[in-house]
């Protein structure tokens, strides 16, 4: 709940499902992506759910710089990320519960209780 109020004031709309698997590409860019399950709310939410789909880079830091140098830097990042994985998280361990997945769930559980606190 600490990070709560860092999201809260940013609606936008937001692909809400941006794993690897839906993520088209020719190979060296993002030519689409597919299979939203759409909100409305912090697009965070995206950045959250795909910043572990490319194996030793930090897609949340290369964002973040990104929009830097675009000289649109993104209020309080860190706390609106930490919020965002908060989000997503809890949605993941109610999709593994229904799934049946124990060993996902747990997996899960445990990076969520490494996330700072507020």
């Amino acid at each position: 709940m600490a990070f709560c109020s860092y999201n809260a004031a940013h609606r936008h709309f937001v692909h809400n499902d941006c794993h690897e698997w839906n993520i088209i590409s020719d190979g060296s860019s993002i030519t689409g992506i597919i299979d939203a399950g759409f909100i409305y709310g912090d697009f965070m939410i995206d950045i959250a759910t795909i910043e572990e789909a490319v194996p030793g880079i930090d897609l949340g830091e290369a964002f973040r710089v990104h929009y830097e140098h675009l000289g649109k830097p993104i209020d309080n990042f860190k706390e609106r990320l930490i919020g965002a994985r908060y989000f997503k998280g809890l949605d993941g361990l109610r999709f593994f519960a229904k799934m049946g997945w124990d060993h996902a769930y747990i997996e899960l559980r445990d990076k969520l209780l490494s996330l700072p606190k507020g």
